[in-house]
């Protein structure tokens, strides 16, 4: 393989020589093919949404989540679970995130008098400005007013996780 590899440097890959580029490649992927780790795609019926996904996601959605990074986790393609989402709850993938992380920040600002920098980031939001916006977006005024007008704690309905609305 390192003879390919220096072979395939060496030949500066020209329209003259793609065929024996390609031959090359293949030949390097075969080399390759014993240590590569296959996982089975999971192919999820479009019906349901595994318990297992939903709670996944309860678990990270702090984190830097995707629909992309839960398919793979679970093996399965981010179109047919971005189908699912819609077809068994109703909302994207995104809003549904976003409805857990909106819930967290309503019980944060209201029972905590933490900064609003820091319930953002604690709940998955990469800056202020992002949170701010989709916050307004969903309750029609800024963390700080929903702050000001909800002094105390905040009991978030266990069905705002599964229908995508909150509050």
């Amino acid at each position: 393989m390192l003879y390919a590899e220096k072979r395939l440097f060496e030949m500066n890959l020209s329209e003259d020589n793609t065929a024996l580029a390609g031959t090359l490649i293949s030949l390097m992927l075969c080399r390759l093919l014993p240590v590569l780790t296959l996982t089975e795609y999971q192919k999820l019926p479009t019906g349901e949404l595994p318990t297992d996904i939903l709670t996944y996601i309860a678990n990270h959605y702090r984190e830097d989540i995707s629909l992309s990074s839960v398919a793979a986790q679970f093996g399965t393609g981010k179109f047919v679970l971005s189908r699912i989402f819609s077809n068994v709850l109703g909302v994207s993938f995104t809003d549904y995130v976003n409805s857990l992380r909106l819930s967290h920040a309503q019980h944060l600002l209201a029972s905590t008098d933490r900064n609003i920098l820091d319930i953002a980031l604690e709940c998955g939001y990469h800056n202020q400005q992002t949170f701010n916006r989709v916050f307004k977006a969903r309750f029609s005024c800024t963390p700080k007013e929903f702050r000001k007008s909800h002094p105390g704690h905040i009991e978030v309905p266990l069905e705002c996780f599964f229908t995508g609305e909150t509050g």
